[in-house]
């Protein structure tokens, strides 16, 4: 009938206009997503830069702070989770700030 023909014709429309919709909506995503991913890249690249001149300025200040700063991160990173086991020698360079401090006892 008529309005079995216009209703299946409307229905067809509207499923036409959802794929466009959907289409134009999936191109908006990429291209945010796209500019977005963009913008993190920069700023982390300006990051790392102006974290680079702030390491190498310390650095030039004062060497031997600024290996005992480095050593504190990489114990950081390391020891993070709490179940971490090293196995290191006993002059391993790892754990260099660790002892010969003024409260260490002889054994």
């Amino acid at each position: 009938s008529e309005r079995e023909r216009q209703a299946k014709e409307l229905r067809a429309q509207g499923y036409e206009w959802g794929q466009q919709i959907r289409a134009r909506a999936d191109r908006e995503r990429t291209v945010i997503l796209a500019e977005a991913t963009r913008q993190a890249n920069v700023l982390r690249s300006q990051g790392d830069t102006e974290s680079s001149r702030i390491y190498n300025d310390a650095y030039g200040r004062d060497p031997k702070f600024y290996d005992f700063y480095r050593s504190l991160e990489a114990y950081r990173k390391t020891l993070t989770d709490g179940n971490t086991t090293l196995l290191l020698s006993p002059d391993s360079d790892f754990f260099r700030y660790f002892g010969g401090g003024p409260h260490q006892t002889k054994r």
